[in-house]
């Protein structure tokens, strides 16, 4: 996946993330906002000792197995690997995974998001067979609590097939792509 990809999602995943800032302190807030704004300025190496400011925050205000941090440390997680830092990332996507699966069950649909960015770091890194039985997981995850035609069933297809090609299993990847694409043709289009 190519680097400005994974800005794309990173900024989807900030979109998103001012949900899990509910009831925290005002220095938590302020510590949020200033992230942001980096992120939207571009200012990524800069952001990271912030988000990890954040995770601290996070943890003694919701302590270390609450849902919103795992999301925090997704989204350093993320961060990480986005600028290239394989070392720092991969623990941080574990842990999330982790607290995900014991605060919410592992059947929880944050489960299988966790699962899938795990995955796709692993392919990115290519250990495919790290991430093949991760997004396999994922798959039967979504497909069991959102149904075999939602979106983010696609979106983990997608994501399994180019694990396929880049295993030079061609015919494999095929039929995920057309799986995926069944599911985006019956999607409202954007308006």
């Amino acid at each position: 996946m190519t680097r400005s990809r994974w800005i794309a999602y990173f900024l989807v995943a900030l979109l998103l993330g001012p949900a899990a800032t509910l009831g925290q302190s005002a220095e938590f807030l302020q510590a949020y906002d200033r992230y942001s704004e980096m992120i939207a300025e571009g200012r990524y190496q800069e952001a990271i000792p912030v988000a990890a400011g954040i995770i601290e925050l996070g943890e003694s205000e919701l302590g270390p197995s609450h849902p919103n941090l795992a999301a925090m440390l997704n989204n350093l997680a993320s961060l990480h690997d986005a600028l290239g830092h394989a070392t720092e990332a991969e623990p941080l996507y574990q842990r999330a995974l982790a607290i995900y699966e014991e605060a919410l069950g592992p059947e929880h649909t944050y489960v299988a998001n966790s699962l899938n960015n795990l995955a796709q770091f692993y392919r990115n890194q290519e250990r495919y067979t790290e991430a093949e039985p991760l997004y396999q997981r994922a798959l039967a995850i979504q497909e069991n609590a959102l149904g075999l035609e939602h979106p983010d069933v696609a979106t983990n297809l997608e994501n399994y097939a180019a694990l396929f090609r880049a295993t030079g299993r061609s015919a494999e990847a095929a039929e995920m792509d057309a799986r995926a694409k069944a599911i985006r043709m019956k999607q409202p289009k954007d308006i």
